[in-house]
């Protein structure tokens, strides 16, 4: 039972009464949602595993897979340092299939990006440096120097895109274009040049990310 000198007065006590016995009767304290955009200018370090492939370097598209480590902090930008082993390919002579070489390729990378948020999604441009290194194993009877190696590689720019599965877990798509200043060529004595990389590289991932 309310009493008050007036109207007003006891409309205010209603309202805090029934105010009261609402969060009395769900045995929770009210919480205010965060914003999903605070959480990008928050450090983080997260883990992720990619799926890739890259156009350039080999013969034909290489399909590879590896890891990424990668910080987020203030400014919202995010540090990323990043390995894949490729799937070897074999490159041979039209004319002369019997010779050819077994190829390996390895990737570093290093990326800055800044991000936007948009709701679950965030949004990023990049400028970074990538690292190849592209091996052959010759055979067949034209060779002279069964294996080489070729250092490729050089600045990068590309663009990144995350759904946010969870608090911790995320879904990015991400892809690069690399200068590639430096790229040696594979060449068998008798034959002639085998394969020499692009001076362009094209990278595109798939990885899924989680949140330490």
């Amino acid at each position: 039972m309310l009493e008050s000198k007036s109207c007003r007065a006891l409309g205010e006590d209603v309202a805090l009464v029934i105010a009261l016995s609402t969060s009395h009767s769900s045995g929770k304290a009210v919480q205010l949602e965060r914003p999903r955009e605070a959480t990008i200018g928050e450090l983080a370090l997260t883990l992720g595993a990619h799926a890739t492939t890259a156009l350039g370097p080999m013969a034909s598209a290489a399909l590879g897979a590896g890891g990424t480590l990668a910080l987020e902090g203030p400014a919202a930008l995010r540090l990323e340092l990043s390995g894949t082993y490729y799937a070897p390919q074999t490159v041979k002579f039209d004319q002369h299939p019997s010779d050819g070489a077994k190829m390996k390729l390895l990737r570093a990378g290093l990326r800055l990006c800044r991000l936007w948020s948009l709701s679950a999604i965030d949004l990023g441009g990049c400028v970074g440096g990538q690292l190849f290194r592209l091996a052959g194993t010759g055979f067949g009877s034209a060779v002279v120097s069964r294996s080489g190696v070729s250092t490729l590689g050089g600045p990068s720019l590309g663009v990144f895109a995350r759904l946010q599965l969870s608090d911790r877990l995320a879904l990015l798509f991400a892809a690069d274009g690399v200068v590639q200043l430096a790229r040696d060529s594979f060449v068998f004595g008798v034959f002639g040049l085998l394969h020499k990389p692009s001076s362009f590289a094209l990278q595109l991932f798939l990885a899924s990310e989680v949140r330490l």
